[in-house]
């Protein structure tokens, strides 16, 4: 099994009819999955809590259920039963996650790029490096996300991070020169 078409032989692909690209799910469809989760999980969710967790969630139906299970693991060990807004916010912070799905890794990813790197561009194998994960990690789990959301951009030169990002984390956004440019003086 594959999530990679181009995996896939060519004689084996063309026995399918069509091949279907799947659409990552939108905020307000993920919030009815939590919802329908914490109705299965026997939790009472509030609306507004239950679209910050969509909002955390990549987009992604597994991380919307696996987040909704930390905050359910918070409200049980501070005895509530009524999972609110609040609740949400202190698990997410709680376990490093902000309000656009980001995590730790992610932000180390976009910081080392910026701060060892001045934005790129940069190898993938520079950043594994830098930041100890390896490549693979990098380009299968991370970096997917951060392209999507338009923080960083694959060029031919390497990785380079968007002014985007720069925003997202509170850093200065330097306009970087191009070598190519001829130099006046």
């Amino acid at each position: 099994a594959t999530t990679k078409a181009g995996a896939i032989s060519s004689p084996l692909r063309d026995r399918f009819g069509h091949i279907y690209k799947l659409d990552f799910y939108s905020d307000e469809e993920s919030q009815q999955i939590i919802k329908r989760s914490a109705k299965l999980l026997d939790m009472k969710l509030t609306d507004e809590a239950a679209l910050r967790i969509a909002q955390s969630s990549r987009r992604t139906p597994r991380i919307a259920n696996r987040l909704l299970k930390r905050v359910r693991d918070v409200a049980s060990v501070e005895n509530e039963t009524n999972i609110d807004i609040a609740l949400t916010e202190r698990t997410l912070t709680l376990i490093g996650i902000d309000h656009i799905g980001l995590d730790k890794a992610d932000r180390e990813i976009l910081s080392v790029i910026i701060n060892k790197f001045s934005g790129g561009p940069v190898g993938l194998s520079s950043i594994a490096a830098a930041t100890t994960e390896p490549v693979e990690t990098i380009e299968d789990l991370y970096e997917p996300y951060l392209l999507q959301i338009g923080f960083i951009e694959r060029t031919k030169r390497g990785r380079m991070v968007t002014p985007h990002a720069y925003s997202h984390l509170e850093i200065k956004y330097v306009e970087q020169k191009n070598e190519n440019q001829n130099q006046m003086f």
